[in-house]
């Protein structure tokens, strides 16, 4: 008796060359609805590595939030002292900013009387450069200048709740912004 035949008689063999083929055909079958799916595999670790990103993502924006919520309260509250000969409507307002150049980054903006700025993002505030960061006006054109100069912000301000311009740093880019005046005073 021949390999052939031997292989033919055999109910082990030909079980398991079954098994076999039925495998190969599935896998097969699973990568063909990935690929039609546009769909991937991630082993369960990778998974649970996703699902805290996402939750500390959610936990940041929430941190954030609570940020801009305290801001405008005290936008509020520094603006019930404002001066009453101060008329730059500028002072004590909170803005967000909104790079519109092609990279999709935001800040908020906090324009303190005395010429300070305190600007905040998504990690929120950054306070070891917070003393650099200054504004000043000249007439309807706002300037101003974050982290000791490396970006600087021209713009002009449209209708009390628009600010919009460019801006360029240090490295030579330069990009266009808008900004939104945010609740409160």
């Amino acid at each position: 008796m021949g390999f052939k035949e031997a292989v033919e008689k055999s109910p082990v063999v030909w079980l398991l060359g079954t098994l076999v083929t039925g495998f190969a055909a599935g896998v097969g079958a699973y990568q063909g609805v990935l690929e039609i799916s546009c769909s991937t595999t991630i082993l369960r670790d990778r998974l649970g590595q996703l699902q805290q990103e996402a939750r500390d993502g959610k936990k940041a924006l929430q941190d954030v939030d609570d940020l801009e919520r305290r801001i405008t309260q005290l936008t509020d509250q520094l603006a019930e002292r404002r001066p009453e000969g101060d008329r730059d409507e500028l002072a004590y307002t909170h803005w967000r900013y909104w790079d519109t150049g092609g990279n999709p980054s935001w800040m908020g903006l906090f324009f303190l009387a005395d010429g300070g700025l305190i600007a905040y993002g998504p990690g929120g505030l950054e306070p070891r450069y917070q003393h650099t960061n200054v504004w000043e006006r000249d007439e309807g054109r706002v300037v101003f200048r974050l982290n000791n100069n490396f970006a600087v912000y021209r713009g002009e301000i449209f209708d009390r709740s628009t600010l919009s311009g460019s801006g360029s740093n240090r490295f030579g880019r330069s990009w266009q912004w808008t900004a939104t005046k945010m609740p409160g005073r």
